[in-house]
């Protein structure tokens, strides 16, 4: 049999055909896509346990099969053949198998697609340094660093080492040399991967996440020896983000921890998708830069002050999840109840909405405060009416 003629490949068809972006399988009840965040079931036939176990053992080289029944998880990705990629996990609940499986775009998006920040460009474009991108699963973490990788593909040169769990976007070389690691097929771990990274000569190292010390180690020491390290961590916002980094780390080196970030941090962005009344998706997003007072503050682990000197760099590129939800309202991309639920700080957003009048909304957002974008970055950022493309 052509292995395109499996039956994990007819639901990843239908998927594609049906614009959705993830498939559910799970043992009594009946195939589900997520269609514009709705999960809409396809037939009244709930899938048995049999039923998906036979589907999983068809399309799984043998070793990942009993790797999945050892660990009882497993990530991959695989492509139809149409060279569209899905990126799978496999677990168990209630001892019966599930799959769920999300569509990874073929094409790497361009900042343009997806209406991501500009000041990313210049984050990637950096020779040394730490770079770390932030948010929820599903928040488009993974497509906004793939364009900026992209962009660096484009833009600049050098050796780009990608160690992934597992690889979602395929990179064609163009200026840059690209050696994409995915763990369990290309490398064991990403302790191993990382271990031997510096003798592969790279210029920058991506690691698709940062979960234990280790991982964030070797992190600061890469930046620390003259290389860009471009990793996501899994936290709501850039001050959590701190906390996470140190929650790897005894309390008493601590405070090393924190000097070595003031040093080689470039920036932490955040991302939110946030849907509108019309089911489409916009971006919100958080950027901290570490320069100025931030670079004291993260040493002296103040993070409870990071955001009040955020909101008052606006104009050197910093942003805060409140003041970008704020702008979203005021151009009407979402609603007021939908800000208040993203929000990180709900009382103080809801005062602000309050006190906004309607009468001093301008169209073309001449008069904006400080406190909220320039027309020229609304530009940049484009936090406009057309719909992001993660």
């Amino acid at each position: 049999m052509n292995k395109f003629q499996k039956k994990i490949f007819s639901y990843l068809n239908e998927m594609v055909e049906r614009k959705a972006s993830d498939l559910y399988l799970v043992s009594d009840m009946p195939v589900v896509y997520r269609i514009k965040d709705e999960l809409i079931k396809i037939g009244a036939e709930p899938l048995t346990n049999d039923a998906i176990e036979k589907i999983v053992q068809d399309f799984l080289e043998p070793d990942q099969f009993e790797e999945f029944y050892s660990t009882f998880e497993l990530n991959l990705a695989i492509s139809n053949e149409n060279e569209e990629r899905f990126r799978i996990n496999l677990f168990f609940q209630q001892r019966k198998i599930s799959l769920v499986a999300r569509h990874i775009k073929s094409v790497i998006p361009s900042f343009e697609d997806l209406k991501i920040p500009t000041k990313y460009k210049e984050f990637i474009m950096k020779e040394r340094g730490l770079f770390l991108m932030v948010g929820a699963t599903g928040s488009g973490k993974s497509s906004s660093l793939a364009s900026m990788l992209e962009y660096r593909n484009n833009n600049g040169s050098g050796h780009i080492i990608t160690i992934e769990d597992p690889i979602e976007f395929v990179f064609k070389p163009r200026n840059c040399i690209f050696s994409q690691r995915e763990i369990n097929i290309d490398t064991y771990s990403y302790g191993i991967a990382l271990k031997n990274a510096l003798r592969q000569a790279p210029d920058v190292i991506f690691i698709g996440e940062i979960r234990d010390r280790d991982s964030m180690e070797n992190a600061i020491t890469f930046s620390e020896t003259g290389h860009l390290v471009v990793a996501t961590i899994h936290s709501n916002n850039t001050n959590q983000s701190f906390e996470r980094i140190l929650s790897f780390y005894p309390e008493e080196v601590h405070s090393q921890v924190l000097m070595s970030l003031s040093h080689n941090l470039i920036a932490i962005a955040g991302q939110r998708l946030v849907r509108n009344s019309s089911n489409d998706v916009n971006l919100a997003y958080e950027i901290l830069i570490n320069e100025g007072l931030i670079t004291d503050l993260i040493k002296e682990g103040k993070f409870t002050e990071i955001k009040d000197v955020m909101k008052s760099n606006i104009d050197n590129g910093m942003m805060t999840f409140d003041e970008c939800l704020f702008l979203m309202y005021r151009q009407k991309l979402i609603s007021r109840d939908t800000a208040l639920k993203e929000s990180d700080n709900p009382n103080n957003l809801r005062l602000r909405l309050s006190q906004y009048s309607e009468s001093n909304l301008s169209t073309s957002l001449k008069g904006v405060t400080k406190t909220s974008l320039t027309e020229n970055q609304v530009s940049n950022y484009a936090l406009n009416n057309k719909k992001s493309d993660f």
